[in-house]
C-alpha cells in the first residue's frame, strides 16, 4: 500500500501513522515478510523518536525503543524509516501490519512521518511454510 500523509506525534506513546496494509495468510505455518519505508522528520535538537511495526495491536519491535531510533543533536533531522522483518503470525484471519511511531523525549517538539510530499508504503510477501 502506497501512502501519501503528514502526520506528526507530540506525545510519548505510539501512535499510527496511517502507513498499513492487510494480508491473510494460506496457512498457519506461512511467514509474512514486511518491508516498509517512511520519511521521519523531527523539528528539535536534542530529541529523540523511534519507529517500529504493529502487527495488529502487537508490536513487533522492543516495547521501549521500537525496531529504528532517530537521535537528533543538530537543529533539525530528517531520514527514512527502512526496515524489513519476517513475521511468523500462526494464524489464517486477516492480519493487518502499521507503521507505528512515538517520540521518545521530552520537550515541546514533534516527530513527523511523511514529509516534503515522500511516499511511504508498506509490502507484505507471504511466504508458504
Amino acid at each position: 500500500m502506497v501512502v501519501f500523509l503528514f502526520k506528526l506525534t507530540t506525545g510519548a506513546s505510539y501512535v499510527t501513522s496511517n502507513v498499513a496494509a492487510q494480508i491473510t495468510p494460506s496457512s498457519t505455518s506461512s511467514k509474512i515478510i514486511v518491508m516498509v519505508c517512511a520519511s521521519v522528520y523531527i523539528s528539535g535538537a536534542n530529541q529523540q523518536a523511534s519507529v517500529t511495526v504493529f502487527r495488529d495491536s502487537t508490536n513487533l519491535g522492543n516495547s521501549a525503543r521500537g525496531i529504528v531510533q532517530y537521535w537528533d543533536t543538530g537543529d533539525l533531522f530528517q531520514g527514512n524509516a527502512n526496515m524489513t522483518l519476517t513475521d511468523s503470525p500462526s494464524s489464517t484471519s486477516a492480519i493487518t501490519y502499521a507503521l507505528y511511531f512515538r517520540k521518545l523525549s521530552s520537550g515541546g517538539d514533534a516527530v513527523f512521518i511523511g514529509v516534503d510530499n515522500t511516499t511511504n508504503y508498506i509490502t507484505l510477501l507471504e511466504v508458504q511454510g
